[in-house]
């Protein structure tokens, strides 16, 4: 039976996967923050308490510290797959510059230097605000274990060594012996070594905990055991539906107005699980 409110057991139940822990959710939790309930009134509504909901939050909070922000979250914050991922944090936004290359070729060099701008800026947020996320900057080791991968690997860090020349930055090629030297294995002929600017190590769910922290000393209000069902158009603004609560914004375009982006501001209208629930919030409701 699945239990999307519970905290992180150690039982793993196979047929659901919302009762299957991850490695990283099984460690310690805070507590969690308390179920919306009752009246209140926010500019922003956030829902989902992964990465992208938390950096939206605490980003808002930077660009204008008035703004009343309210993070919903369906269980407790990293539940989801910011949770349960592998813990590998690295610097290409297109998986690999060859599929840059393929998909974006105007943009290959922009996007790559946007992703390591990116990861430098995380690993100097987490040591700015004191996340202990297990951050480890070990770099990538890519090997090749067929002999035709060698020349492939060789042209490659050639490539990167001709586009950045100077840069502390590039690409390293590893011949036999210096690969082996890494990973002891017959097995590898080759391999090319990314520093730490590509790639770092941290344990996902901390990450997301710390992130919590921040945003919440910035004044939003984080609501965990807050499932959103649906979301909805009504007169003056838009609705976001709970089995207990929705949310209805109003004054449009003020918001964008102020930030210069493009949503406007929600007014939150909780309601007691004691109150009568309305017919549009119940049919949400089943």
């Amino acid at each position: 039976m699945s239990n999307p409110t519970g905290r992180p057991t150690s039982v793993i139940d196979g047929s659901d996967p919302s009762a299957v822990t991850s490695y990283w959710l099984a460690g310690a939790t805070p507590e969690p923050e308390p179920t919306l309930r009752g009246d209140t009134r926010a500019d922003v509504v956030i829902v989902g308490g992964g990465f992208t909901g938390l950096w939206t939050a605490i980003r808002l909070a930077e660009t204008d510290p008035s703004l009343r922000i309210v993070l919903l979250e369906q269980a407790y914050v990293g539940f989801g797959a910011s949770g349960r991922n592998g813990g590998f944090c690295e610097a290409s936004l297109t998986h690999g510059r060859a599929n840059g290359q393929r998909h974006h070729p105007g943009e290959a060099d922009l996007l790559e230097q946007l992703g390591r701008d990116n990861l430098r800026e995380l690993v100097a947020f987490t040591r700015e605000h004191g996340i202990d996320c297990d951050l480890e900057e070990t770099g990538t080791l890519t090997v090749a274990d067929h002999a035709y991968q060698v020349d492939e690997f060789r042209a490659l860090v050639d490539e990167d060594q001709a586009r950045d020349a100077g840069s502390r930055e590039g690409l390293v090629f590893l011949d036999r012996e210096a690969v082996r030297a890494e990973v002891h294995s017959p097995l590898w002929q080759a391999g090319v070594l990314a520093g730490p600017e590509h790639n770092v190590l941290i344990d996902p769910a901390k990450l997301c905990r710390g992130l919590k922290r921040v945003a919440l000393e910035r004044g939003v209000r984080i609501h965990e055991s807050t499932r959103v069902t649906g979301i909805e158009r009504v007169a003056g603004g838009v609705r976001v539906r709970t089995t207990a609560w929705s949310a209805k914004r109003d004054e449009p375009f003020g918001l964008a107005r102020r930030l210069g982006l493009p949503f406007d501001p929600a007014e939150l209208v909780g309601r007691r699980a004691a109150d009568p629930v309305p017919d549009d919030v119940a049919s949400a409701a089943g």
